[in-house]
């Protein structure tokens, strides 16, 4: 499903989100769509003013993942500036700051592990030995949410990947089990 209306982003998404926040990275891109939707809302985005500044704050979302470079910024300024001419400065805006997050609940582990969680048997023939683990693997710039998971199961390790993600696993028998 995607939701493209900024009538239903500012009715339905935004409230959602502003009422029960996200964590890591997500957070930080969540605040910078929801900005970039208010202003898209008071039709600033038809500006060059409100293009410009859109284009430098979403530069901030989804470092991990995005596509996005500095390269290709200034391809984009580039192709403004010999459109409109000279770019126009602006006041930087400032997103909220970070919020007192709550404790880690059932179910938002339970949504986590269900879009980046998985449940592992491995067998080793050379010594008849099953391997069990559980895993959940993020953005490496969402670290802070697996690390919060040692804590909620009261086991695991975090390990970083050479991908530009992080992951949680849990690989013994006992660790498992430890969770009641």
């Amino acid at each position: 499903m995607v939701v493209r209306s900024i009538d239903e982003i500012t009715s339905v998404i935004i409230p959602l989100f502003d009422n029960h926040p996200l964590r890591g990275s997500k957070l930080l891109s969540y605040q910078i769509f929801r900005e970039v939707t208010l202003m898209m809302k008071d039709k600033k985005h038809l500006t060059i003013d409100g293009t410009v500044q859109i284009l430098d704050i979403s530069d901030f979302m989804n470092k991990d993942t995005s596509l996005r470079t500095e390269v290709t910024k200034e391809e984009l300024l580039e192709k403004l500036r010999l459109k409109y001419g000279e770019l126009p400065k602006f006041e930087k805006i400032n997103l909220p700051e970070p919020i007192n997050l709550k404790p880690l609940t059932l179910e938002f582990v339970r949504g986590l592990v269900d879009g980046d969680g998985s449940f592992n048997v491995s067998f080793r023939m050379d010594r008849r030995r099953i391997g069990i683990n559980f895993t959940v693997i993020t953005e490496l710039s969402s670290i802070s949410v697996l690390n919060e998971l040692i804590d909620f199961f009261n086991c695991g390790t975090v390990y970083k990947l050479v991908s530009s993600a992080a992951r949680y696993q849990v690989q013994t028998v006992d660790e498992i089990y430890c969770f009641a």
